[in-house]
């Protein structure tokens, strides 16, 4: 299966499906959200080992901006390995990447709320990811499945998104004194990191549900 094949328009009674595209009714006409269509008792297999999502697609002779990325519409993309976000993007609920190969996630240079740190997803300073300005806010939204078992969350970080490391293969996680909340099933299905030193300065932590993690206050 080629890219284009990911993003091939089949119509249905209740909007416009694409294979990775749902366009519900009643939405603005230049508005996209990548997310997986329900294709009954089919299975849908996605194969490529790298997607490049495109900022604009033609339907109907009708171009729209892809501004959405959620859902679950990489659950089923077995081998993939990289994932391109595009320029257009402007908000993302990231519900993982399942228990595949993703290692790298790159996003447009030119995109204003996102930007990629050595192929983990975060959002630019004083961005959420839902695209709207909060002050003084870094938000670490996708580490790739696969990536790697240690990592470091870069110093600024201000918030760990819900559902970052969700079924990732991470074991040994080091915090920075500027995380300020976690979010929820950040930690999903991380079987392999046991414990996790907070610091001080996490404020809210809503990451311990669903998950077997210890969690160790820094100064306990």
């Amino acid at each position: 299966m080629n890219n284009n094949d990911i993003f091939k328009v089949i119509k249905r009674e209740h909007g416009i499906a694409i294979q990775g595209i749902n366009i519900p009714k009643g939405v603005s006409p230049n508005t996209v959200f990548f997310k997986m269509p329900s294709y009954g008792s089919v299975d849908y297999v996605c194969t490529p080992k790298r997607i490049s999502i495109p900022d604009k697609l033609e339907i109907d002779g009708v171009l729209l901006d892809v501004v959405e990325i959620s859902g679950h519409p990489f659950e089923e993309c077995d081998d993939l390995e990289e994932l391109v976000i595009p320029f257009s993007v402007r908000k993302i609920i990231w519900n993982g990447c399942g228990r595949h190969h993703l290692s790298k996630i790159y996003v447009h240079p030119g995109n204003p709320v996102f930007l990629s740190v050595d192929g983990v997803l975060f959002t630019r300073e004083g961005f959420n990811r839902e695209g709207k300005v909060e002050p003084n806010c870094i938000e670490l939204i996708a580490y790739p499945s696969a990536k790697g078992p240690e990592y470091s969350v870069p110093i600024g970080t201000t918030r760990l998104g819900n559902q970052s490391f969700k079924y990732t293969t991470i074991s040994h996680l080091n915090l920075p004194d500027t995380l300020k909340e976690i979010g929820t099933n950040v930690f999903y299905g991380c079987s392999r990191l046991k414990e996790l030193v907070l610091p001080s300065s996490v404020v809210k932590n809503e990451g311990s549900s669903n998950c077997k993690t210890i969690f160790i206050k820094k100064g306990n």
